[in-house]
């Protein structure tokens, strides 16, 4: 009996490697073909529809690590929603921390990232950020041997919404970090990932759709949780902004309807974004001037 079941163990054990060096190598496929697909996008719209101006991405120098250095600018004088901006009370935040110790209000975005402060600072938020999701990546991965473990991370780190995510210097990363503990502990069934959903939701509205998830599987509670800490979380920090927490929610609802509206332009939204639809958009594009028919 004991050895039947030390067999079924090991068949088990067996098939579960399988499956995980399956779906490893399927991923890998698939980012090294997102990733060369990509490039020839950009490639295309820069040679093709940048009509004299350069489609910059992967270190672009006039606005690389942007992202970053804007939302830290807005944040600096704990008056966010008196600027136009529509990123979540929660994840400017978050930037504060970075943004406390430069006067952006009086020198502005450019001059605090040419200086060593300001870069400094940058380096900090992706050694401590990137630092973690790798790591975690790894744990996950590893157990196809040493070699296979590092080319699997190191094509991950090469894809193109991490490159993207580096050259825009965006928070979004720390996103990326709470959704992937979500998933790892609802998939431990680890009660906190309440917290790490409510968390991705709080700073990026988007991870609202794995709501449906929980719905799904009839955690009703969970789902009203999972509501009630996103609304803390993202009403506390207005605590501290100048303005009342009223108007403060109003502005940050106003100027995301405005940002939701996207570009005038289909060759800015496409350099600037990451999707399907921009994908899908592409040979059209390529027939119409740089421009999207019956869009």
């Amino acid at each position: 009996m004991k050895k039947n079941k030390r067999l079924k163990n090991a068949q088990a054990h067996t098939i579960d490697s399988g499956y995980k060096y399956y779906l490893i190598n399927s991923v890998t496929k698939i980012l090294t073909f997102g990733m060369l697909l990509y490039l020839g996008i950009y490639y295309y719209m820069d040679h093709y529809f940048s009509q004299g101006n350069r489609i910059d991405f992967l270190f672009g120098k006039p606005d690389v690590f942007m992202d970053f250095f804007n939302v830290n600018y807005f944040i600096n004088d704990l008056d966010p929603y008196g600027k136009v901006v529509s990123y979540p009370p929660f994840a400017t935040f978050i930037a504060y921390p970075f943004s406390a110790f430069f006067d952006y209000i009086n020198l502005g975005s450019v001059v605090i990232r040419e200086s060593v402060g300001g870069m400094s600072s940058f380096i900090l938020f992706v050694l401590l950020f990137y630092s973690i999701f790798f790591v975690q990546i790894y744990k996950n991965i590893k157990g196809q041997g040493k070699f296979t473990d590092l080319y699997v991370l190191s094509v991950i780190a090469a894809s193109f919404p991490m490159l993207f995510l580096l050259d825009r210097g965006n928070y979004l990363i720390i996103t990326a970090i709470a959704i992937y503990f979500f998933l790892y502990n609802y998939q431990k069934n680890k009660n906190n990932y309440v917290i790490f959903l409510s968390i991705a939701i709080a700073l990026k509205i988007y991870p609202v759709i794995f709501i449906f998830l929980l719905l799904f599987d009839k955690k009703y509670k969970d789902v009203l949780r999972v509501i009630y800490i996103t609304g803390v979380l993202s009403t506390f920090p207005l605590l501290f902004y100048k303005g009342t927490v009223i108007d403060n929610i109003k502005n940050f609802l106003r100027y995301l309807l405005e940002f939701s509206q996207g570009y005038e332009s289909e060759i800015v939204a496409n350099a600037n974004s990451i999707s399907l639809i921009s994908l899908l958009k592409l040979p059209l594009m390529l027939f119409n001037n740089g421009t999207v028919p019956f869009d």
